[in-house]
């Protein structure tokens, strides 16, 4: 049986764990305690809904475009509108804001607009 269980000459099965595999066992063993279990279930309404938006209202599920220059910088664009759409919605929610992040808002439809004017030319081009 030890033919089967090993290919080494000296019939020794070696073992070998990632660097970081005794952190992975450890934050499995937390995601399975009902706290974990209910942190775990807000990822679906938090982290994967910023890749569903992007998919579905940012056009990312396919790209238009080709060489990765070009797509590097639509992502860029499109998370960096996305992420001002965020500070938009913070700053309705808590008026008493930075004023750097107001003008931020402040800037956002300005900046779409200029993002999208400058991708639809680098598409043409």
């Amino acid at each position: 049986m030890r033919s089967q269980c090993t290919e080494s000459k000296n019939y020794q099965k070696i073992v070998t764990r990632h660097v970081w595999e005794e952190y992975i066992e450890r934050a499995e063993d937390i995601r399975h305690t009902p706290e974990g279990k209910e942190l775990y279930n807000l990822r679906s309404q938090t982290i994967e809904r910023v890749f569903a938006d992007a998919k579905e209202k940012h056009f990312m599920r396919y790209t238009h475009l080709r060489g990765l220059a070009k797509l590097k910088m639509q992502v860029t664009l499109i998370f960096a509108c996305m992420n001002l759409k965020k500070l938009a919605k913070w700053k309705k929610l808590n008026p008493d804001m930075n004023p750097i992040l107001q003008f931020l808002i402040e800037f956002l439809p300005v900046f779409r607009e200029k993002s999208l004017m400058y991708l639809e030319k680098t598409v043409m081009a």
